[in-house]
């Protein structure tokens, strides 16, 4: 957004100012990138799926690390809910566990979902990558970004919003698993947290008022 001059009185301009200040950030696009596996922070969250056993249905396994698997028949999340299943594939990245839906034909949507977390930057590995792809979305589901992968057997696919929070992950395609998901996030701060935060930043402001007083 260019600046823009408004000959008004000095409150008013300055409220003006700010409101186009915020204008232009809403306005803004966000910022996302493919990246790599060598790209990802520190200490980020890494699922290779092997504690699970070969058929096992994946529900709330990985709630306590903030994220949700779930799976649905059609691509970007559409279609009739199904259920996202952990095979014993043998053939690949990290033995023996893979995720996705053989039931389905190994086709449709295997989905994460975050919660209580700021995620920035999420990927995994699609096995046949031919015809697949990752979609990330904000916490308002609106979508950010989507990445293709290249075609080959193992392809790690990943991006990086910047500061803008992921809310929902979509791996879509037909005839494809997913192993090695890695996602970042630093905990969300609660509610009561955040109103701590402001009651002390009120009392600094009071107290610094005080003080020119």
């Amino acid at each position: 957004c260019s600046s823009i001059n408004i000959a008004l009185e000095v409150p008013v301009k300055k409220l003006i100012l700010v409101s186009l200040s915020l204008a232009c950030l809403i306005a803004s696009p966000v910022s996302a990138t493919s990246i790599e596996i060598v790209d990802f922070d520190a200490g980020h969250t890494f699922l290779n799926f092997d504690e699970l056993a070969n058929g096992e249905a994946i529900t709330n396994q990985y709630a306590a690390l903030g994220a949700l698997v779930s799976g649905t028949l059609g691509d970007e999340g559409t279609g009739a809910a199904s259920t996202v299943y952990a095979y014993s594939l043998g053939l690949g990245t990290s033995n023996p566990n893979y995720i996705g839906q053989e039931h389905n034909t190994w086709d449709g949507s295997v989905i994460f979902d975050f919660f209580g977390l700021n995620v920035t930057q999420f990927g995994g590995v699609i096995v046949d990558s031919a015809s697949n792809w990752l979609s990330v979305y904000d916490t308002n589901n609106q979508l950010i970004e989507t990445v293709l992968a290249n075609g080959t057997v193992y392809d790690f696919v990943g991006i990086d919003t910047g500061s803008t929070p992921i809310g929902r992950a979509i791996f879509s395609g037909d005839f494809y698993a997913i192993d090695d998901v890695r996602f970042n996030g630093s905990p969300v701060p609660e509610p009561a947290t955040m109103g701590l935060l402001g009651l002390g930043l009120a009392a600094a402001g009071l107290k610094r008022k005080s003080r020119k007083a």
